[in-house]
């Protein structure tokens, strides 16, 4: 991607600052965006961006177009995991929760195998971020199909007042005891996560793997 993009090595750091921000300030807006839309709208307009934004990946020809389709990539994330979560705490039972997760672990794993098949059969790293904006493509499909599913289950809390959670701000959590150290502790662990997932990148290209 560097040598195609005609970029620096640190440019990979840039692309993953604007997608934290982009993560960030979707994962804040999230749930007035819930309360406007729903659960399935959402996830499924989260899900249509990063399609998007990873078939612009696959057609960028500059670093600077893939920074800007950084910026959707950025906000779907965040409102997918914001919003999936908050309805398996709500709706589903805590084992579903689980599975989510593990299903996203799945995922994350497959991410990198599917890139590196790509590159070794010939297709290269733009074929990677097109077969994933398919299969995002596909997901989006079932999400759209499936939209009064996820309404009836938001619509059947609401009567059996399963949804009935106090909605507070984001200075009122902090206060809540032991939300100021989770806070921290997961402001750590993420750094750490990207900081060292960037680095391995680099050095294992410096390194000639």
């Amino acid at each position: 991607m560097q040598r195609d993009l005609m970029a620096p090595l640190s440019a990979a750091g840039l692309l993953s600052i604007i997608v934290s921000v982009g993560t960030i300030v979707s994962s804040l807006w999230t749930p007035a965006l819930l309360r406007l839309m729903g659960t399935g709208k959402l996830v499924f307009v989260s899900i249509a961006l990063t399609a998007v934004a990873s078939f612009g990946y696959g057609f960028s020809t500059t670093f600077w177009m893939m920074c800007l389709f950084a910026v959707p990539m950025g906000i779907g994330a965040g409102a997918i995991d914001v919003a999936m979560n908050n309805f398996a705490a709500i709706y589903l039972e805590s084992k579903h929760t689980s599975w989510l997760h593990a299903s996203w672990g799945v995922g994350a794993c497959l991410g990198p195998a599917l890139f590196s098949i790509s590159v070794v059969t010939g297709v290269g790293w733009r074929g990677a971020y097109d077969m994933v904006a398919l299969l995002l493509a596909v997901i989006a499909a079932m999400m759209l199909v499936t939209l009064p599913i996820w309404k009836k289950m938001e619509k059947r809390g609401e009567s059996q007042q399963v949804s009935a959670v106090k909605d507070i701000s984001l200075r009122a959590a902090l206060k809540v005891p032991g939300m100021k150290l989770s806070f921290w502790v997961f402001f750590f662990y993420s750094s750490l996560e990207i900081s060292t997932s960037l680095w391995c990148g680099t050095y294992l290209v410096a390194r000639g793997f």
